[in-house]
């Protein structure tokens, strides 16, 4: 098992604390890694709701839903690939707000292919289905 001083747990955290907010991504341009950010980065200049989180220890619920990721991206298949991976996609990593992490499951060299996105929304409108 992965250890909480790890890189991959740090990453995993910082993912769940932030529930996935992309704008989280901005914040560790700069940085080498997760864990370089968590120990240099002034946690007083994070938004609130994200400051407050890392300041208070990991509750029992998110440290069991960590190591549930950690024992998925453990599994034949499966893998987790943080910004900083140099498997991370290039183009990926130049949008806007670019996601913090990637689980992936099957062969994660087709992301290195050309991609095709379709992106929709969740409640989408009429018109939008049509």
């Amino acid at each position: 098992m992965v250890s909480p001083e790890s890189e991959t747990f740090a990453l995993i955290a910082l993912n769940r604390i932030t529930e996935g907010d992309s704008r989280v991504g901005r914040l560790l341009q700069g940085y080498r890694s997760v864990s370089q950010f968590f120990a240099e980065y002034d946690v007083q200049h994070l938004p609130p709701r994200i400051s407050g989180l890392l300041q208070q220890r990991l509750s029992a619920e998110t440290r069991r839903a960590i190591e549930a990721d950690l024992r998925w991206i453990e599994a034949d298949g499966h893998d987790l690939i943080g910004i900083f991976d140099p498997n991370y996609p290039e183009l990926l990593k130049r949008i806007h707000d670019p996601p913090l992490c990637l689980y992936t499951s099957g062969n994660a060299e087709l992301l290195k292919r050309t991609q095709l996105a379709i992106v929709g929304s969740r409640k989408a409108t009429q018109l939008g289905m049509r």
